[in-house]
């Protein structure tokens, strides 16, 4: 009952309670931005012409996003059974509804499971952390490269702090390494974990991250480096459109750092993770460009596009689900 009270006390107090925060920071440096002269009309202007163009590029790339996501999920359940790549597909958008509405996107899990069987559904779970957890080595590696970048080779910008950088730096190092070997060693650490007196309940449901081979692995962390790079060309076509003009090494290192802030800070909700997000692009770009409305309008057009949309056509197909199956219980 306590672990329940202390979700709830995260997901509608805290969680809303840190995003208000974050937002109120955030109207402050527009009203700034807006006292020196950079209007909100730069956003209007900016989808003129190529602009619009580049926002249907960006729609785009969503779906590859999302499609590079199915296939790594097909990656993962390998071992346990096949299942379509557009029955994957369908699965990573209902999985981004349910989370959309919970901690670190942990009820992606839950949305997707309505795509395969019963039988698998349970292990399923710990194959799709899998999943994540190659696409988490590749944001803690390329979050290094970002940050000894600031620190040994862009040294005439200074998008954070001597101290932060330091410390962030000395984080990444720590973290990547532990992932990296615990995702090298995935077999040795669960054959630990399953062989531990009082875990030996978990052996069926983690019975299957023992048939994952080095190749999968690879695949994994391959598909999640292509679909990171997606990332960064959505970043960048929208710093573009708003004109945040940086050369594209600075872009992608300041977009490196933002996502691996996003991922070491824990977030409740999508909602709270749009805080965050705003919060750690406008910290980065106002310290190189000072464009804050430029990097306002490129964090929430990607937010949108990147999990809003998404969430909505999961959630069209969560219902389509759901009629199906009442359907399917009537006529029984």
């Amino acid at each position: 009952m306590k672990n329940k009270n202390i979700k709830l006390i995260l997901n509608y107090v805290i969680g809303p309670l840190v995003f208000c925060i974050l937002m109120f920071s955030i109207y402050q440096q527009m009203q700034n931005q807006i006292e020196k002269g950079i209007s909100v009309d730069v956003i209007t202007q900016a989808l003129k012409g190529n602009g619009k163009l580049y926002l249907i590029l960006v729609f785009f790339l969503m779906l590859v996003n999302w499609g590079i996501e199915a296939k790594k999920w097909q990656i993962c359940l390998k071992p346990i059974t096949k299942i379509p790549f557009l029955q994957a597909f369908k699965a990573i958008f209902s999985g981004a509804t349910v989370a959309f509405f919970t901690p670190n996107r942990i009820g992606e899990y839950v949305g997707r499971m309505w795509y395969i069987s019963k039988e698998h559904r349970i292990q399923s779970i710990p194959l799709t952390i899998l999943g994540s957890i190659a696409q988490l080595t590749v944001t803690l590696t390329a979050g290094l490269l970002a940050l000894g970048y600031w620190k040994w080779i862009k040294t005439d910008i200074h998008p954070i702090s001597t101290t932060l950088l330091n410390s962030l730096l000395l984080l990444s190092v720590v973290l990547s390494v532990i992932l990296a070997i615990f995702y090298s060693k995935t077999k040795w650490v669960f054959e630990k974990i399953i062989n531990i007196r009082w875990l030996t309940k978990l052996k069926p449901y983690l019975q299957a991250l023992m048939s994952v081979d080095k190749t999968i692995l690879r695949r994994l962390l391959i598909w999640s480096a292509l679909r990171y790079a997606v990332f960064i060309a959505q970043y960048w076509l929208m710093m573009e459109v708003f004109g945040i003009k940086l050369s594209v090494d600075v872009v992608i290192a300041i977009m490196a750092t933002v996502f691996f802030l996003l991922a070491v800070i824990p977030t409740f909700g999508d909602l709270m993770d749009m805080g965050v997000r705003l919060k750690a692009g406008i910290y980065m770009v106002q310290n190189v460009t000072g464009n804050v409305t430029g990097m306002l309008a490129s964090s929430l057009t990607i937010w949108i596009v990147n999990l809003v949309l998404p969430a909505l056509i999961g959630s069209l197909l969560l219902l389509t689900i759901r009629i199906f199956n009442e359907r399917k219980n009537e006529s029984n």
